[in-house]
This record gives structure tokens, C-alpha cells and sequence, in this order.
């Protein structure tokens, strides 16, 4: 269960419609369940640097190959993800700015 430790630790920033859904969607897929949640868990963690499909596989223990067919699995990619996880951080920080 790390991988979901890991990405309930993340709560703060999982706020994005789309990840959300896509870790609704997942869990009706339990065999890519593990890797696609430690891979979200990865991404929300690390968005502010420089990304690459091969460190975030590592992360989540398994192939690129096998992770990009998880994520679509999923009905999203890697660059999709790591753009939404992004875009709904900068949102989450355009918010606090204006109150």
C-alpha cells in the first residue's frame, strides 16, 4: 500500500479534475492500479522541475513503456498529466494570491 500512502500524502495539491478522475478510473483497474497511483503521487510531488517519462516509470517500478499504457489506459498520457498537475497548481496558487 505505498503507493497509496504516497499519494494521500500529496492531498494538498490532488485538487485537479483531472487527476481526480483519473485515480477514480484507476480504481476500477487493479492490476495498473499501484503503478498509476505512485506515478500521480510522483508527478504532484515533483511538477515544479523537469520531468521525464523514465524517472517517473522508475518511481512507480515499472517499465515507460508499460507506464504509457497504464496512463492510457487511463484515458490520459504523460505529458497530459504532468500539464493538468501543473495547471492545478498554478491555479491553487493564483486563488490564495487573491484572497
Amino acid at each position: 500500500m505505498a503507493g497509496e500512502d504516497k499519494v494521500s500524502a500529496c492531498n494538498p495539491r490532488r485538487g485537479s479534475p483531472v487527476v481526480e478522475a483519473c485515480l477514480e478510473k484507476a480504481r476500477y483497474l487493479p492490476a495498473h492500479r499501484r503503478s498509476f497511483e505512485r506515478a500521480v503521487a510522483y508527478v504532484v510531488t515533483h511538477h515544479a522541475r523537469s520531468l521525464t517519462l523514465d524517472e517517473v516509470a522508475r518511481d512507480a517500478m515499472t517499465s515507460t513503456r508499460q507506464l504509457q499504457r497504464v496512463l492510457a489506459d487511463h484515458g490520459t498520457s504523460f505529458r497530459r498529466l504532468v500539464l493538468h498537475t501543473r495547471m492545478a497548481h498554478a491555479l491553487k496558487l493564483l486563488q490564495t494570491d487573491m484572497r
